[in-house]
């Protein structure tokens, strides 16, 4: 799997895919998102200073979008009716576990769809 990306810049409020004119650097401790312009050259767009670099989770929701780290999600309970949930992707780094979890207070139910409703940087009111 080819590992993907985006940056959220606060500065300008833009959600940015790294992928056609966007790349990555990375360096021992930090990252870069460059915009490679034809008539300009590269441009620095955002960096670990003052953007937010979110993974993706290789993961693609109900209607084909891929879920990335910092999605606010919605499952669809059946359970004698429907229930939507809403919550967000976090990657975790432990001990014993290393990956994204999916972070809810719901539990014990089985999902039948999962969809992305927004992020928790351009519509954190969803998770409220």
């Amino acid at each position: 799997m080819i590992p993907s990306f985006r940056v959220y810049v606060p500065r300008t409020k833009e959600l940015i895919y790294v992928s056609g004119s966007y790349e990555l650097r990375f360096t021992k401790d930090a990252w870069a998102l460059i915009r490679n312009d034809v008539e300009f050259g590269p441009k620095v767009i955002s960096t670990s200073e003052d953007g937010v670099l979110m993974r993706g989770t290789g993961l693609k929701d109900k209607n084909g979008f891929q879920i990335f780290e910092g999605d606010a999600l919605e499952r669809t309970d059946r359970n004698g009716g429907t229930l939507s949930r809403r919550f967000s992707v976090k990657w975790e780094q432990g001990i014993r576990s290393t990956g994204f979890n999916v972070s809810t207070s719901v539990a014990g139910s089985v999902c039948r769809t999962l969809s992305v409703v927004g992020n928790i940087h351009t519509t954190p009111e969803l998770l409220k």
